[in-house]
């Protein structure tokens, strides 16, 4: 699946579905790790699942990095094979339609990969959220309707990279207690 849409009707579309009707559905939204750990420098990437009661026709979502300084997203989304993606007006490319075939009832279905890199040692929250008056953020439940999210937060944290003298030390306190 997973091919781009930039069509007006698909964004329509997706607008009409996430505003009519009344929210029916529970949708949980989280990161497949509560906190990733990496070193300074490290590309490393997060993933974005979804578990659902319903059936899902589409979503969209913003991101939100606590401290860029600390990490940063490096390359575009990679939305999940289940979903076709779709360019979002805000430009995030945070967005994915599965019409006609709905996805869910399940757990851990993929929405999108984000790819980050570590920039300095310390900690950052990352954030899911949705924007309120963009149509094509949130969750388009079949057959007409918007999904009520919970968003669950997670945090990056940045370590130093071992370096090769401090390996090399270890090392050699090692033999040195050895021999003793």
């Amino acid at each position: 699946m997973n091919r781009s849409l930039n069509h007006p009707s698909i964004v329509a579309l997706f607008g009409f579905f996430a505003l009519v009707g009344t929210a029916r559905a529970d949708v949980i939204v989280e990161f497949d790790s509560e906190n990733t750990i990496a070193q300074v420098g490290e590309t490393f990437d997060v993933r974005v699942i979804m578990t659902t009661d319903d059936e899902i026709l589409g979503w969209g979502l913003d991101l939100i990095i606590g401290d860029e300084a600390i990490a940063s997203l490096t390359a575009a989304p990679i939305i999940g094979p289940l979903w076709d993606a779709f360019v979002t007006p805000d430009g995030d490319g945070l967005g994915g339609l599965a019409f006609p075939d709905p996805i869910g009832p399940g757990n851990d279905f993929l929405l999108t990969t984000l790819t980050f890199t570590a920039h300095e040692i310390g900690e950052t929250e990352l954030l899911l959220d949705i924007t309120a008056t963009d149509l094509t953020e949130g969750f388009a439940i079949n057959p007409v309707g918007g999904a009520a999210a919970v968003f669950h937060a997670g945090t990056i944290t940045v370590i130093p990279a071992p370096s090769v003298l401090t390996i090399l030390l270890v090392g050699a306190a090692a033999l040195s207690r050895r021999r003793r």
